[in-house]
């Protein structure tokens, strides 16, 4: 509460008369489509403008193509919509799954209220009562249920979402953007609403109302037969299960980014600058197309070059390096197989992270070659098209992967089903210590190094050592750069610091998420069993109650009533104990947190008590039934 932040928008005027055709700088057009019109519409009518455009101009327009492109494909990278995203389309399924879940466990506990109301259901049908209006009924009670958890639900998205747009998304997301809930959200939300009502109370209701009056009557004379199915008992099996392989899953990893292990990067964070350097591409003219490319590409090598030679001679910088990846960033992983040992199965293959860094790399680094060689020129001359075959392993990769002892000279190729070509094989040149591979879990910082020149990789990324405040810097780095090229573009300035914080965040936040997910999927079992027993409990009364009246003692009415759960919840413990036993250890260097074996231990008894604390309400009223009532019942 003591301290706020504020993004301010600038907004700078360009007058078009104040640059030459084919100059100037790149602007991004946005506009939102009049009432009524259509994307095609709009389209058909931007293509007019560009063919009106490529007469006037031919020399800049003639091969400019218009199209129309949604802002949030633009900006979140979707291709062409939203809901082609895997990653948005994988949320919302396991949402809905949860969801109708929910609905299947509450489905069940309305069974076992409806099963208790058979009596009255069943003397209204003899007064006259249609089985519609019964449906009716329950369908009206099931549905005020459900509107309330919605308008509950709707009101914590919203606050969520607010909290991720002040706090956690501050700065990060486009101002257009709104993550509250709109017209279109809370009708979705609704129309779930229903259809939950539908699953949770008119299809129990459907089930425990669909025989003749006389069956109805004689079922609450002589005990009730609604029976409790197979498949709603291997749905509770199966929550349990996947709610501890899924809570062992989250434990880890909420226990892997709670610790800062940022100090065995074996990297200054606090000391670096980090940007992004774009040389700008000018469509040629007809007369100029041919070698354009080319030239280009040997602009792009001489600004790159250039920039870090300035950046090296200026006195405020200690060091500066280059590479599409560099220490701290999070590194592409591919699995790796060593020749001489063929992987039968890829899940057999060791991951590895890999970085594509200048020839130079570990020279303006200071970083010594432990054995063997460095990158030389060499080893990247030729056509930019052809692999360099030369690389370099870190420690950790020589120890774990190769198996350690002198690694200089052996092959190594990236894992897959094909058979391998000799292409295929990389040849290790050196060893380095390891630094910097992944600052957020040490345990996974096996790294191959690949070489790449000027022009290789595009834009370049830079990683300027400065000392105590790194972004301070940025002026006269951006006054460096106007000298070698106006145009060129300094991208994404972060302090490394900056940027390490911010990918721990991203690793807390998916943890956490994993971790609450999976804890909801485990009150949703527990819930399901609460439902088991309650259903038993209604449905056994008398059975209870002449037990009792022979003179059977609470463990035997505990045994009777609680086998069938019992049997339900260590069926799922077992059953997700081996799944997340297996899912762990073939992802256990995924995470430097806590043992598998502690881990699925915790899990599973937390599990458990959950699941036994829900069973123990209705148990405790299964056993205050009195054999005079259960008796009178009947």
């Amino acid at each position: 509460d003591r301290y706020h932040t504020k993004t301010v928008d600038i907004f700078i005027g360009a007058d078009p008369t104040d640059y030459e055709i084919g100059q100037g700088p790149d602007l991004h057009v946005f506009g939102r489509l009049a009432e009524g019109a259509s994307r095609d519409e709009a389209e058909a009518e931007l293509q007019t403008v560009g063919a009106r455009l490529a007469s006037e101009w031919p020399e800049t327009h003639a091969r400019r193509r218009s199209e129309i492109v949604s802002i949030g494909a633009l900006t979140l990278g979707a291709p062409g919509n939203l809901s082609n995203e895997t990653e948005l389309l994988m949320v919302q399924v396991l949402s809905l799954a949860l969801l109708f879940v929910a609905c299947g466990n509450v489905g069940v506990l309305i069974l076992a209220r409806t099963a208790m109301r058979l009596s009255e259901i069943s003397i209204r049908t003899a007064l006259g009562a249609s089985r519609a209006r019964i449906l009716a009924q329950l369908f009206v009670e099931a549905l005020v249920l459900v509107l309330l958890a919605t308008g509950a639900g709707l009101m914590v998205a919203n606050g969520l979402a607010a909290h991720l747009e002040a706090g956690v998304f501050a700065g990060e997301i486009p101002y257009w953007f709104d993550l509250g809930l709109g017209a279109r959200s809370v009708l979705l939300a609704l129309g779930l609403a229903v259809v939950c009502a539908v699953l949770a109370g008119v299809l129990p209701a459907v089930r425990a109302t669909g025989r003749s009056v006389e069956a109805s009557l004689r079922r609450t004379t002589g005990g009730a037969t609604v029976r409790f199915g197979v498949f709603a008992s291997l749905l509770i099996v199966a929550e349990v299960a996947l709610s501890v392989g899924f809570l062992a899953l989250g434990t880890m990893a909420v226990s892997s980014v709670a610790v800062d292990r940022t100090d065995q990067a074996a990297i200054d964070l606090d000391r670096y600058l980090t940007v992004r350097f774009r040389t700008r591409w000018v469509d040629p003219t007809a007369d100029e197309a041919e070698g354009y490319a080319e030239a280009f590409r040997n602009k792009v090598a001489e600004n790159q070059t250039e920039l870090r030679d300035r950046l090296a001679a200026d006195p405020s910088v200690r060091s500066v390096v280059m590479g599409e990846t560099l220490p701290g960033y999070r590194h592409q992983e591919r699995f790796v197989e060593v020749e001489g040992r063929p992987i039968v199965d890829l899940r057999d293959a060791r991951r590895t992270a890999l970085a594509r860094v200048h020839v130079d790399f570990f020279r303006d680094l200071g970083r010594p070659i432990l054995s063997g060689r460095d990158f030389v020129s060499s080893d990247v001359e030729g056509a930019p098209e052809v692999r360099p075959t030369a690389v370099i392993v870190n420690q950790q990769f020589a120890r774990d992967i190769v198996g350690g002892g002198d690694v200089v000279g052996v092959r190594i190729r990236y894992a897959s089903d094909a058979p391998p070509e000799e292409d295929d094989w990389l040849e290790i040149v050196g060893v380095v210590e390891t630094f910097g591979v992944n600052v957020t879990n040490p345990e996974r910082s096996a790294g191959v190094y690949h070489p790449v020149g000027a022009a290789d990789v595009h834009p370049m990324r830079y990683l300027v050592e400065i000392g105590d405040d790194p972004m301070g810097f940025m002026p006269r780095l951006r006054e460096i750069a106007d000298a070698i090229d106006a145009d060129a573009m300094i991208q994404r300035p972060e302090s490394l610091d900056a940027m390490v914080a911010g990918m721990q965040r991203e690793d807390a936040i998916w943890s956490v998420s994993i971790w609450l997910l999976a804890l909801m999927g485990a009150l949703l079992a527990a819930t399901g069993l609460y439902a088991v027993m309650s259903f038993t409990v209604a449905q056994r009364r008398r059975e209870i109650g002449i037990r009792s009246a022979l003179g059977a003692g609470p463990r035997t009415v505990v045994y009777a009533i609680g086998r069938r759960c019992a049997l339900q919840l260590s069926l799922g413990v077992a059953i997700g104990t081996a799944l997340g036993w297996w899912n762990l250890s073939y992802i256990v260097d995924e995470y430097a947190g806590l043992p598998i074996p502690v881990t699925l231990g915790v899990v599973a008894i937390l599990v458990t008590l959950v699941s036994v604390a829900a069973c123990l309400p209705p148990t405790l009223r299964g056993l205050r039934i009195q054999p005079t009532e259960a008796l009178e019942e009947a």
